[in-house]
């Protein structure tokens, strides 16, 4: 089984199986294997525009920057400024 399956003329990774037992929203699955990783990073673009994102992700110093105020929280804990739900 496996390889490469043609939807509208566009070769598709995932077997019609896959699809069926996808959920609604999930388009593909993270890839896991050397040439599925070395396939998505060529498919990747070289820049990304972003107009909601606080910074240019494609500057390096202002990705580092944006980082350096970051606030590490553990699982179960609530970042600064958030308050407890009330049942």
């Amino acid at each position: 089984m496996g390889g490469a399956h043609q939807t509208g003329g566009v070769a598709d990774p995932i077997t019609p199986r896959q699809r069926l037992n996808m959920k609604p929203g999930t388009s593909k699955p993270f890839p896991n294997k050397p040439d599925e990783i070395a396939t998505a990073i060529q498919a990747a673009p070289e820049r990304v525009h972003d107009p909601e994102c606080p910074h240019d992700p494609n500057d390096t110093a202002a990705v580092e920057a944006f980082w350096k105020k970051a606030t590490v929280c553990r699982p179960g804990q609530r970042g600064p400024g958030k308050e407890a739900e009330k049942a």
